[in-house]
């Protein structure tokens, strides 16, 4: 097996990095799940609190209280969107994108039969397959995980012919199978 693949990361390589991570981390959806959860339930019951201060506004004996209550109810509806949203947000690749130091900068894969080796401007590394945690792809690259959070991402793109022969001997080489989106 000899590959060279020189490649330059973009944002949208950073993003499915992102998405392959979550994939193979059960810990971080659950936590990501339970966070949904609580802010839609928290929004709920801001919501319904609100709601019934209307309610409130609506009998006919609180007419002097009409216009306290009225912005205090609009403020509780907001921090209720605000609350659903905040825990919505999620990931955001262009803060992921304006952290990553390596912008522009091209890398250099030379996969051989016993290891890879990945060249940068400033940098050489060498891994044995063997070293490698865990196999990911999706429609786009391989992400070959050399720990549970850092991976090499390999754009399909760059291969050009003989992709399949590729994901057959990663496989082999690093005894994994390659997990699939």
């Amino acid at each position: 097996m000899e590959y060279k693949i020189i490649t330059t990361y973009c944002q949208k390589d950073l993003q499915g990095f992102y998405k392959a991570f979550v994939a193979g981390n059960k810990k971080y959806r659950v936590s990501k799940m339970i966070c949904k959860i609580i802010s839609t339930v928290s929004a709920i019951i801001f919501w319904c609190f609100a709601a019934l201060l209307l309610i409130g506004i609506c009998l006919p004996e609180n007419t002097e209280c009409l216009y306290m209550l009225i912005p205090s109810t609009i403020v509780i509806m907001l921090i209720g969107f605000i609350i659903l949203f905040s825990g919505k947000r999620g990931f955001h690749s262009n803060d992921f994108w304006k952290a990553y130091e390596f912008k522009g900068e091209e890398l250099t894969f030379h996969f051989s039969i016993e290891d890879f080796t990945v060249i940068g401007r400033y940098s050489e590394t060498k891994i044995q397959y063997a070293g490698i945690h865990r196999l990911y792809e999706d429609d786009l690259r391989f992400y070959l995980f050399i720990s549970p959070r850092v991976a090499y991402i390999v754009p399909k793109q760059d291969f050009g012919t003989g992709l399949a022969v590729f994901r057959e001997n990663i496989e082999i080489a690093a005894n994994l199978k390659v997990e699939h989106k």
